[in-house]
Formats: C-alpha cells, sequence, structure tokens
C-alpha cells in the first residue's frame, strides 16, 4: 500500500529528504524535472495527501508528481484530442486500454500513473513526453 510521506505543512520536501523517501525512484523524479524543463513546477501542499509536486503552464497543469513511500505516482489529465491522437498512434498501444477506460472529468481524462517498476516508469515519461507534444504546440 502506498504511504502519503509528506504530511508536514512546514516542512516542504527537498531533494535530500525526497531522495531518502522515494529510494531508488529519485532517478525517476530527476528524469521527470528534465523532461518538463519547459513547464514551471512548485510545490504545493494539500491536506489530503501532504506535499505533490504540480507541473504546470499559464496555471494549467501538465502532471502532479506524488511522493510516496518507496514509490511515487504520476497523475495526469488530458484532453479529449489528445485521447483521440494517441489512441491512433501505434507506438503508444500500452496506455489505449486505460485511456479507453479512463474516467472523463469537466478538465479531461484522468490518467494515474504508480510508478513502483521500471517498465511504468519508461511508459509514464514516454506518455508525459507525447502530451508535451500536444501542449507545446
Amino acid at each position: 500500500m502506498s504511504v502519503y510521506i509528506f504530511n508536514n505543512p512546514n516542512e516542504k520536501p527537498n531533494d535530500k529528504t525526497l531522495k531518502e523517501a522515494v529510494g531508488e525512484y529519485f532517478a525517476f523524479y530527476n528524469e521527470l524535472i528534465k523532461l518538463t524543463n519547459q513547464f514551471k513546477s512548485e510545490w504545493h501542499y494539500y491536506k489530503s495527501g501532504g506535499w505533490i509536486l504540480k507541473i504546470f503552464q499559464s496555471k494549467k497543469a501538465l502532471c502532479y508528481f506524488i511522493p510516496l513511500d518507496n514509490c511515487c505516482k504520476v497523475n495526469l489529465t488530458i484532453r479529449q484530442n489528445e485521447k483521440d491522437e494517441i489512441l491512433l498512434n501505434g507506438d503508444m498501444k500500452f496506455i489505449h486500454k486505460i485511456l479507453e477506460d479512463s474516467k472523463k472529468f469537466p478538465e479531461g481524462y484522468a490518467i494515474y500513473f504508480d510508478i513502483n517498476d521500471s517498465e511504468t516508469s519508461s511508459d509514464c515519461k514516454k506518455f508525459i513526453s507525447e502530451i508535451i507534444k500536444f501542449r507545446l504546440k
């Protein structure tokens, strides 16, 4: 079970505490930061989930990085046109079933990645790279 670890509103994560908390997935965090370097990022505190990193452009979120005990999550919402295009992309078949089953919200379709192995971290980076192409057009 995933455990939210940064629950103290007065102690924002830094590289040292984040590395200790997420363990081997700190490398994924660094890769995500490099991948999204054209976007802004800010740590926000939420009562329900502790400190979460929002990666965004013009106040619109690209994704959220959620540090957990020895793993992490990445959550994002994609738009209808992004979903439609990715479902046509044969290189993105790994995400097709998830997209087809995703729940629609007013903001778009919610996608969740539990980063707890190398395959999921690779899939997440590939998916976010694809979404970045849409967002930077």
